[in-house]
C-alpha cells in the first residue's frame, strides 16, 4: 500500500470518527437548581438530585434571567423603564410602584414601534412610543410642547443612582436626568441577560445537549433562570433602645431575679412551727 493511500484511509477513519463523535450528542433539558458560576461554566442541581456542570453559550441574549426586585437591587447603570406623572420641570408628582428593568441588545436595532421601550428618552404616554423621543423637561426641542399641570410620561434610561430615601437619578440622554421616588412598595420586574445576577436556589431551565454516558457535562443552547425569591430585599435594622429604655429593662430583670428569693424566704417563715407556752408549775 502507498503512502498516499495511507493517508487517504487515516483521513477517512479520522472524518468517521468525528461524525460518530458528533452523531452521539443526545439532546437533553435540566431543570432544577442554581448552585453557582465561573466563567461560563454553570453548575445547577437538577430536579433528579444530579449535579450538572453546564457550558452557557457566549451569546448573553441566550441566557435570560426574570424575577422581581425591590427598589434596593437597583444599582448604576442597570436600564430601567416605567410610567409616572410629571410636571414641565421633570418632578415627578408621585413614587413609582411599578418598574422595568431590562438588558438592552445593541445588535438588534429597535423598530419605530419599540422605540418607547428600549431607547432611552422621555415619550408622551399616549404616544405609545411611535413618534419617537420627546424633547421635553428643558430638552433641546426647537418647539417646547405646551403643557398644563401633570402629565403622564414614559421614562427609558439609565440609573444615574438611588439616594437612601429611595430618590432614583434616570438619564434618558446626554445632559438630562429624571428625578423620581420609590418607596418600599415598588417592585421591579427583571428582564436581563447573563447569569451574573443568579443567586443559589434561583430555578433554572438548560436546553442543550450531551455526549453519552457522561449526561451531567450539558452544553447549553438557552438558559432559562427565574429568581426564587425577592432581590434587594432590605432587612429592617434593629431599633436602638434609649439609655432610659435600657435601665428600665434592666430593672425589670432585676426585680424578676430577686423575687423567687423573696418567695422562698416568705415561705420557710410560714411553714416554722410557732413555739409552744413553757409550762409553769402550780404553786403548791
Amino acid at each position: 500500500m502507498s503512502h498516499i493511500s495511507r493517508l487517504l484511509i487515516i483521513a477517512l477513519f479520522t472524518q468517521v470518527a468525528v461524525a460518530t463523535t458528533w452523531g452521539q450528542n443526545q439532546l437533553i433539558s435540566v431543570e432544577g437548581q442554581f448552585v453557582g458560576v465561573r466563567g461560563q461554566l454553570m453548575q445547577v442541581k437538577g430536579s433528579d438530585a444530579q449535579m450538572y456542570l453546564v457550558l452557557l453559550p457566549k451569546e448573553p441574549n441566550k441566557i435570560q434571567y426574570s424575577g422581581t426586585a425591590a427598589a434596593g437591587w437597583l444599582r448604576p447603570g442597570v436600564f430601567v423603564r416605567f410610567s409616572g406623572m410629571f410636571d414641565d420641570r421633570g418632578v415627578g408628582q408621585e413614587p413609582i410602584l411599578e418598574m422595568e428593568a431590562f438588558t438592552p441588545n445593541p445588535r438588534r436595532p429597535p423598530r419605530p414601534d419599540q422605540l418607547a421601550d428600549v431607547t432611552p428618552g422621555i415619550y408622551p404616554a399616549e404616544a405609545g412610543g411611535g413618534g419617537g423621543a420627546a424633547a421635553l423637561f428643558g430638552g433641546e426641542a426647537k418647539v417646547q410642547p405646551k403643557q398644563v399641570g401633570p402629565s403622564k410620561y414614559r421614562i427609558v434610561g439609565r440609573v444615574a443612582g438611588l439616594g437612601r430615601k429611595g430618590e432614583l437619578g434616570v438619564m434618558t440622554g446626554p445632559r438630562q436626568i429624571v428625578q423620581v421616588q420609590l418607596t418600599e412598595e415598588t417592585r421591579i420586574k427583571l428582564e436581563m441577560e447573563g447569569a451574573q445576577f443568579a443567586m443559589p436556589g434561583d430555578r433554572v431551565v438548560v436546553e442543550g445537549y450531551a455526549n453519552p454516558p457522561t449526561l451531567t457535562n450539558v452544553t447549553a443552547n438557552s438558559v432559562q433562570i427565574e429568581a426564587a425569591e425577592l432581590l434587594g430585599q432590605v432587612a429592617a435594622k434593629p431599633v436602638r433602645k434609649t439609655a432610659k429604655q435600657r435601665r428600665e429593662e434592666a430593672a425589670a430583670k432585676k426585680a424578676e431575679a430577686e423575687k423567687p428569693a423573696a418567695e422562698m424566704e416568705a415561705g420557710e417563715n410560714e411553714a416554722a412551727p410557732a413555739e409552744a407556752p413553757a409550762e409553769v408549775d402550780d404553786a403548791e
